[in-house]
C-alpha cells in the first residue's frame, strides 16, 4: 500500500500527463494532418499546366482554365478576380464547394496595356466571411502585351 504522499504524487503525475496529452493534441493533429489549404491552379485552354499564352494582343480575349479544390474542412464560397495588367471579360459566378470538392472552369481575360513582362494576377477570394485577407490565394502569369496590327487598306490611284 502507498502512503498518502505517494498517492498524491502519483495523482499529480497522472493529472499532469493527461493535461499534457490534451494540450498537445491540437499541435500533433496540425502536424500530422496539416493546415487546411485550398488548392488553386492555372492551366492552359486545353487543361494542361504548360504552354501558357505569353505574347498576347492588347484587348483580345485569352482563355485559360482555373481549378479550385476546397480542402478547408468545411463548405466554402470563393470568388475569382483578375488584376494586374488584365481584366476579366466575363464575370465569374461565386464558386460554392463542399469540403473536398473541385471546381474547374474556363475564364476569359484581356491584357489592358502594351509592354513586356506584364503581370496578370488571378486572385481567389473568400466570400463566406471567413475573415481571410483578400486575396486568399493568388497565381501570376507573366505576358508581353503587344499592339494590335493596324490594317492598311490600299486604294488604287488613277
Amino acid at each position: 500500500d502507498w502512503d498518502r504522499a505517494t498517492q498524491a504524487i502519483v495523482g499529480l503525475v497522472v493529472l499532469g500527463t493527461v493535461l499534457v496529452i490534451i494540450g498537445a493534441a491540437p499541435i500533433v493533429h496540425t502536424q500530422m494532418i496539416g493546415e487546411p489549404l485550398t488548392e488553386f491552379a492555372l492551366y492552359n485552354s486545353d487543361g494542361k499546366p504548360e504552354f501558357f499564352p505569353r505574347q498576347v494582343v492588347v484587348d483580345e480575349p485569352i482563355e485559360v482554365q482555373l481549378s479550385v479544390v476546397n480542402n478547408e474542412g468545411a463548405h466554402a464560397t470563393f470568388g475569382l478576380k483578375v488584376t494586374g495588367s488584365a481584366r476579366l471579360i466575363e464575370p465569374i459566378s461565386p464558386i460554392r464547394l463542399v469540403d473536398g470538392e473541385t471546381w474547374t472552369g474556363k475564364i476569359r481575360f484581356a491584357v489592358t496595356q502594351v509592354g513586356k513582362h506584364l503581370p496578370v494576377q488571378f486572385d481567389l477570394v473568400r466570400l463566406d466571411g471567413s475573415g481571410h485577407a483578400d486575396p486568399y490565394r493568388e497565381l501570376l502569369l507573366w505576358v508581353d502585351g503587344m499592339e494590335p496590327d493596324v490594317a492598311v487598306v490600299a486604294t488604287p490611284h488613277n
